[in-house]
């Protein structure tokens, strides 16, 4: 037997159907009619009355970000604007479960940041389950990860859980201080301290390197942050450098195990 929020789905499929918000990854609205439509369509299908159904729609368009483009054929939306509307009705009726497939492919990075501000919103209380090929959204709102490649579940748990377990290490980015000209330290300073680093991490890697900023990936698990503190903050006295951050590695750190078997 499987149940969803306490009902069998095959004895009460109804009410599993009206209990799940669901945002699929394709654009699933109809496109011949208006945005309002579509809005006041799937709020009567939610229970609302005709009458609050059309007052909502104007209130959800607002706030989703689409109210100019409310009267135009969904055919004639824009991706973004079109996963916009694919939110919104998700998120119609209040479900208490939300199952959202890549909710904002395909939107601009300001419109995804306030698509998740909304989606952050309409989580509190509920259960979500998201899919996701852009880490950073998992970091921003999620307090558990599955992570899955190759058709094979790799790892699962909290996201701080799976950071010190997989994703062993950290980055040290060392942003170089300008002499008097504004002109970047000299060759012979910048190998001195790449030679430090490499005296005192072990061979890390120089992950990237910008005309004021070394970036270095510190993944030797005997090297705690205690002593990366420690030689950085003697770095900073020996060696033309403006300021030091030392940063966890994230999740995209740990999906470059997807090629292993290691699963737990």
């Amino acid at each position: 037997m499987i149940f969803v929020n306490g009902q069998n789905i095959r004895r009460e499929t109804n009410k599993v159907q009206r209990s799940i918000g669901y945002c699929p990854q394709t654009d699933t609205v109809i496109t011949h009619f208006t945005g309002r439509e579509n809005l006041v369509y799937f709020l009567i299908l939610r229970g609302y009355s005709k009458n609050s159904a059309e007052i909502l729609a104007e209130a959800i368009a607002r706030k989703h970000g689409f109210y100019s483009h409310i009267d135009k054929r969904v055919n004639v939306y824009s991706g973004g604007n079109k996963r916009k509307l694919c939110l919104a009705i998700a998120l119609l009726g209040d479900a208490p479960i939300l199952a959202l497939d890549e909710p904002t492919s395909g939107v601009d990075p300001g419109s995804r940041r306030y698509m998740f501000s909304l989606i952050t919103e309409a989580s509190r209380g509920k259960t979500t389950l998201l899919t996701t090929h852009h880490l950073e959204d998992c970091e921003a709102i999620c307090t558990r990860a599955l992570i899955m490649a190759n058709g094979k579940f790799k790892c699962i748990g909290s996201l701080q859980h799976l950071k010190t377990k997989f994703a062993a290490g950290y980055f040290i980015i060392i942003k170089l201080e300008a002499n008097k000209q504004g002109n970047p330290p000299t060759d012979t300073q910048l190998k001195s301290l790449k030679d430090y680093m490499f005296e005192n991490f072990a061979d890390p890697p120089l992950v990237e390197e910008l005309l004021f900023s070394l970036t270095y990936r510190v993944s030797n698990k005997d090297t705690p942050w205690s002593k990366a503190f420690s030689v950085m903050e003697n770095a900073e006295k020996s060696f033309p450098i403006e300021d030091i951050s030392i940063e966890q590695c994230g999740l995209d750190e740990i999906c470059s195990w997807r090629n292993e078997e290691k699963v737990f």
